[in-house]
């Protein structure tokens, strides 16, 4: 987006302003991402005259729980796969500014039309698809971000922030979307539609930064010929680099783990026995969980700097060992019968899961020259949704098959397990002093 305004040299304090609109735009994209997660158990019921008498088996036409969670949230998690992939290309040509504004829209538009196609399946997956096309790209925009507009020993904290602000969204839509469904007298498509308000605050937040000082000019030069094959250059070398396929690695998988604790919890916890453990208080505990995840973004990126030295394989292999452990740990007998132990095991989870993206994007902003990181960060963020979309459609077909979240929440541990493989493949150096912001990336495009 152009604007009159004079670009400023260096890094200015509205970078600050920059972050929290990252951290609020992100926010956005996470409540349009959880906002259905906690209404799949009234919108299996409200396919039945009397939800308290479900036949079993059910009529045909009506869609299981597994189907439902794979409408509401599978699709939505395909498209962002997709469109993060393409998004890191249109986030460097475009720059993030634009991304966001086009990206908000998008999902303003998919609130609007549950009210007039969300009744079917056809329509809910076009919803979605939607809404995940505005998302993908926006959730590869961190490391651009981080690249353009902050030195590099803040970099990891613009990363953690991005992944506060998923928490952040996250945790407001496991509280709130119950609290607005019955403000809605049942309504869940009325209750979805309600939503669309919020996303004024990130287009707002979005034209100030618009319009707000820019970065070096260097930032926003169109770039020659021999600095767009020396990119394309430094993209394949860094393609061929197996750590940067690590770091993509743990993207993936905390992508897989992430999304299904984020989708298939809320009905594991509340939904009546024996499908789920039927606590009245469920979505609260999934919001208290949240709230130890959007506090574990922020700790990540100051453990990582002041800690490790800028290291990141240590904060990424805390995060997938504490995460296996205590998700598995919400099957245990103690806690699948008492609430507060069940709080204190999803917080731990929730915590430590928040250390994994930020490290592995960090790496990607600090590593490659700015001029590439919207690339690499689509790539990583893209492919790494596959694997949550995975994820989803692992749990939904282990939820359809069985009938049960046992399965599904084994299988989430598992992977999470996994991911301490791969990240002892990201071998990394002690971050070395910053140099000056020109000598950065044109040092960073021949070291690549």
């Amino acid at each position: 987006m152009s604007t009159r305004s004079p670009s400023v040299t260096g890094y200015t304090p509205f970078r600050w302003f920059v972050l929290a609109t990252l951290f609020v735009v992100t926010a956005t994209t996470a409540l349009a991402l959880i906002s259905p997660a906690p209404l799949i158990g009234p919108i299996f019921a409200s396919q039945f005259a009397d939800p308290t008498a479900i036949p079993d088996p059910l009529p045909d036409g009506v869609l299981s729980i597994g189907q439902i969670a794979w409408m509401t949230m599978g699709w939505f998690n395909l498209a962002v796969a997709c469109a993060a992939l393409a998004g890191g290309y249109f986030v460097d040509r475009l720059g993030f500014v634009k991304i966001y504004l086009i990206g908000i829209s998008l999902i303003v538009i998919g609130w609007l039309l549950v009210g007039v196609i969300g009744d079917s399946y056809s329509g809910m997956m076009v919803i979605r698809t939607i809404q995940g096309l505005g998302t993908g790209p926006i959730m590869a925009s961190s490391a651009a971000v981080a690249a353009s507009r902050f030195p590099i020993k803040e970099r990891s904290i613009v990363t953690g922030t991005q992944g506060a602000g998923m928490s952040a969204g996250i945790g407001l839509g496991q509280i709130f979307m119950p609290k607005l469904l019955t403000g809605q007298a049942g309504d869940w498509q009325a209750a979805l539609v309600s939503l669309w308000p919020v996303a004024l605050v990130a287009i707002v937040m979005t034209l100030v930064v618009a319009f707000g000082p820019k970065p070096a000019p260097a930032s926003a030069e169109s770039q020659s010929a021999e600095q767009l094959a020396a990119d394309k250059h430094a993209l394949r070398k860094a393609l061929a680099t197996p750590i940067t396929w690590a770091a993509i690695g743990c993207v993936v998988i905390l992508s897989w783990v992430f999304q299904a604790f984020n989708d298939l919890s809320p009905s594991y916890l509340t939904i009546a026995p024996p499908v789920g453990l039927g606590f009245e208080d469920g979505s609260a505990l999934l919001g208290y969980a949240q709230l130890a995840n959007f506090l574990g973004a922020f700790a990540a990126g100051l453990v990582t700097e002041r800690v490790f030295r800028g290291r990141v394989r240590p904060g990424i292999m805390i995060g997938f060992a504490m995460g296996a452990v205590f998700g598995l740990g919400m099957l245990l007998p103690a806690a699948t019968t008492n609430s507060g132990l069940m709080l204190v095991i999803l917080c731990v989870a929730a915590f430590f899961f928040a250390w994994i993206n930020p490290n592995a994007m960090g790496y990607i902003a600090k590593a490659y020259p700015q001029s590439i990181t919207g690339k690499l960060g689509g790539f990583a963020m893209g492919i790494g949704i596959f694997g949550g979309t995975a994820g989803v459609a692992a749990g939904a077909a282990a939820l359809h098959a069985t009938g049960l979240y046992t399965i599904s929440i084994v299988i989430m541990s598992a992977v999470c397990a996994s991911g301490i493989i791969v990240a002892l493949f990201l071998k990394q150096p002690t971050t070395p002093a910053e140099p000056p912001v020109g000598e950065a990336v044109e040092g960073a495009r021949q070291a690549v």
